[in-house]
């Protein structure tokens, strides 16, 4: 007994400070992004940030913080419902891109495009900014036909990132019937209740936030379980590539799915008439490199027509005109720096000003 005794605290020392090891490794020599993200279950079966939340994100190469209001949402306001009469208000569906990973709240674009617009037009406006980290296009579209419209806006605003098209799959909550689009399933809240019950220990959030070690297993096991998520659900799918198979120049069905759920969000706008924007998300191969991410050709091949933005150009035109300065973080996750959100910002601006 005595021995086995021993042996177990033998082995909690050696796994505590192999853990204590590996963690100060990181810290000194590589070091791991802190990109903590405070979700809950939404009253719609999906995420939401959780209200007065407020937390640090940092990298090699930023340090910023995250205040989240009352209603969920990146901003220092909370928005009146209803909306004042003299306000132009544009709503914001994105992920993690939307929410404004590594920039401030004041160099983000939401806060950027309010600037710019009401300069322009010479009358308030709002940007309600409905983003969820690791959204896709399923998640938005039910956040807008449940919370979004109920913020009276003139303008949708809806970020597409190449992500998109797995998340939708990965979700599973929307299939296509055909040409149909069905609501699948009624909830996606991978982990949530886990991570709920987790962040209800001090101890556990403190680490969330301050263990590099912890952050480093989250973000690989995460990664894993997402890949695994989307080839299994795409296998339950079927025939999901059965029609590219037999015919090299059909619409993949996964993509499919994701300008129904598109053409879905335009209808409901429509309805209301309201105008319906696709704000696309490049990515950034390389240094200098921008590569479109939105499927026109599949748009025009499936017969659905949506008014896109891309700010390729304008990133383009930065890049060169700053010296080579980064659009994106480099060293991070993979997002928008200062001047990658302000040429966003520009990008819509310029959009707007020239329907």
């Amino acid at each position: 007994m005595k021995f086995t005794l021993k042996k177990i605290i033998t082995c909690l020392f050696a796994t505590i400070w192999t853990v204590l090891a590996v963690e100060c490794y990181l810290r000194v020599f590589a070091p791991v992004r802190m990109l903590p993200r405070f979700i809950e279950e939404g009253e719609h079966g999906v995420r939401r940030n959780i209200p007065g939340e407020r937390y640090e994100h940092s990298s090699a190469e930023y340090r910023v913080e995250f205040s989240i209001n009352e209603q969920g949402i990146r901003d220092p306001r909370v928005f009146t419902i209803p909306k004042p009469n003299d306000v132009f208000r544009i709503l914001l569906l994105g992920d993690s891109f939307g929410m404004g990973y590594g920039v401030s709240y004041e160099d983000s674009v939401p806060a950027l495009l309010e600037s710019s617009l009401s300069a322009a037009l010479d009358r308030p406006i709002e940007v309600v900014n409905l983003s969820v980290s690791g959204f896709g296009t399923a998640e938005q579209a039910i956040v807008l036909e449940n919370d979004g419209f109920s913020f009276e806006p003139d303008l949708v605003l809806a970020y597409w990132h190449s992500s998109d098209v797995r998340d939708n799959v990965r979700s599973q909550l929307y299939e296509l019937d055909g040409s149909k689009l069905i609501r699948r399933n009624q909830s996606y809240l991978p982990a949530v209740s886990l991570r709920t019950w987790l962040f209800s220990f001090p101890a556990y959030r403190w680490i969330a936030e301050h263990s590099q070690f912890y952050n480093w297993i989250r973000g690989d096991v995460g990664r894993v379980a997402r890949e695994f998520l989307f080839v299994l659900n795409d296998i339950r799918g079927g025939d999901a590539n059965d029609n590219a198979l037999a015919d090299p120049d059909a619409v993949p069905k996964n993509i499919q799915l994701s300008l129904a759920l598109l053409d879905l969000m335009r209808i409901s706008c429509a309805q209301r008439g309201i105008p319906f924007i696709i704000a696309e998300v490049p990515t950034n191969p390389a240094p200098g490199k921008f590569m479109e991410t939105f499927p026109d050709e599949a748009m025009l091949r499936s017969g659905y027509s949506f008014d896109v933005v891309t700010p390729i150009p304008l990133f383009e035109h930065v890049h060169r005109t700053n010296d080579g300065a980064s659009i994106y973080w480099q060293k991070s996750a993979g997002h928008w720096t200062p001047l990658g959100a302000n040429a966003m910002a520009r990008s819509i601006f310029e959009h707007l000003q020239s329907r």
